[in-house]
């Protein structure tokens, strides 16, 4: 009989859905999110962190009771701080985080004392609450290193009792860097990376050959598996449903595996026996863990919160989970032959949010096997023969992918250009899950909050 490993407990820096999509998925690794800085044993961060995670990761590693086993790996592209400076650092740049330095705490003795005792006497005033007792609201920000949110947003919010009355949200991680050539949001660089291909592609007048435009397609699935089981399993985590973290790990570990050897810079026909079997399993597990989302612990806690009208201008799963049909693979040829729907829930609700990603982890494994099956019989085809552009649909405004989010749209404004990018619909998602968190009661408000599957990463434009 083997014996199980424990994961050892670390700060994972931004999060772990992020090293996931980075090809560096923690338990792999022998890591899990540790509940709080205190309890962590290890950190795993990118070689340079981006600049507005320095001071709070550092803020972070000073609760840590014991120097930690430091993993610092390659992440994107970013302008930031060097870990190495981090480690070195960290009283200082923790000062630096909230305007101080050392130990001042902009208070001198007595006065700072007696200020406190001050507000301790102070008259409660304001209007009642929905339970009819005035309440004095509480202001907090959450982020951008939580354990919640997705590691670079902040969550801003004032609460009435244990209601939060208002929240704002902000993402704080800019992408580019010396050693980006084209930014990309670092949570889908196979969907962003394919919209500036085919962009290219199509100002170029030179169609990929259909053994790369099923390869693509593949890639661009297998990249919405990755993250949508990826966050899955964050907010099995989140609900401490030690059952829906081991289920969707489980659908993950073969998806993980089949991307590696199925990438886009794989030498085509690699896809073996092997491969097959991890599809196979992954399949079959996805359709477990879509039922296990089906049933009536999910519902107790999500059915009905974080509602939003049917008519909400939401892109991505977030729209089809309230009744939306966009989505840009229908208007690829290469989707239509492998008999692709969109995945469509009406609720509008935290429910649906998930039954929509549960379901297109399984559409996406399906479409991933079809396409890498395809790709094997038109291996030396002309690229005259192409019935489409893959995964990124050619129109004459440029390129269009739909990605985990939702699209991701690129065009060259003229040859030989630098691309232009962009992800429509990003801001009017952070926007609408800021508002639907309000008037809920702070767990089902960081439930709803979590259910729209946030990118913190902004891309200049």
């Amino acid at each position: 009989m083997g014996v199980s490993i424990r994961p050892r407990p670390a700060l994972i820096v931004p999060d772990e859905l992020s090293w996931t999509m980075w090809d560096g998925d923690p338990p792999a690794r022998g890591f899990a999110p540790a509940s709080a800085p205190e309890q962590a044993r290890a950190l795993l961060v990118s070689e340079i962190v981006p600049a507005a995670l320095a001071a709070p990761l550092a803020a972070e590693l000073a609760r840590v009771p014991a120097p930690p086993l430091v993993v610092a790996a390659r992440g994107p592209a970013v302008a930031g701080v060097h870990v190495a400076d981090v480690l070195q650092r960290p009283e200082r740049l923790a000062g630096d985080r909230n305007g101080k330095s050392g130990n001042d705490d902009g208070h001198s003795g007595h006065e700072g004392d007696q200020g406190h005792a001050a507000h301790d006497m102070m008259a409660i005033v304001g209007e009642p609450s929905a339970d009819g007792l005035v309440m004095e609201p509480i202001e907090l920000e959450l982020g951008p290193l939580s354990g919640v949110l997705p590691g670079g947003l902040v969550a801003s919010l004032r609460l009435d009792g244990d209601v939060v009355a208002a929240c704002e949200l902000r993402s704080t991680l800019v992408v580019g860097g010396k050693r980006a050539a084209t930014a990309s949001d670092p949570l889908a660089p196979v969907a962003w990376a394919v919209a500036v291909d085919v962009a290219t592609e199509q100002a170029d007048g030179a169609p990929a050959s259909p053994t790369v435009a099923w390869r693509r397609l593949a890639a661009v699935e297998l990249e919405r598996a990755v993250s949508h089981l990826a966050w899955l399993r964050s907010l099995g985590r989140l609900l401490g449903w030690t059952e829906l973290v081991a289920r969707a790990q489980r659908a993950l570990d073969p998806v993980l595996r089949t991307r590696r050897a199925g990438s886009l810079e794989a030498p085509a026909g690699e896809l073996e026996d092997a491969d097959q079997r991890d599809l196979a399993s992954a399949a079959k597990r996805a359709r477990k863990l879509g039922v296990l989302l089906e049933g009536r612990r999910v519902a107790a806690r999500a059915r009905g919160r974080g509602r939003l009208d049917a008519g909400a201008a939401l892109a991505g799963p977030n729209g089809r989970a309230s009744g939306s049909h966009r989505d840009a693979r229908d208007a690829d040829p290469l989707y239509a032959e492998l008999g692709f729907t969109p995945v469509v829930r009406d609720a509008g609700d935290v429910e649906a949010r998930v039954a929509v990603r549960a379901h297109e982890v399984i559409a996406a494994v399906a479409l991933a096997t079809g396409a890498l099956a395809r790709a094997a019989t038109t291996e030396g085809c002309p690229s005259e023969a192409s019935p489409g552009a893959g995964a990124g649909f050619a129109s004459p405004e440029g390129a269009a992918v739909e990605g985990p989010r939702g699209p991701v749209l690129a065009a060259l404004p003229a040859p030989g250009a630098q691309p232009l990018v962009s992800a429509p619909g990003a801001d009017t998602a952070i926007a609408v899950a800021a508002a639907a968190a309000e008037g809920h009661e702070w767990s089902a408000a960081l439930m709803t909050l979590v259910s729209f599957d946030l990118s913190a990463w902004r891309v200049p434009g």
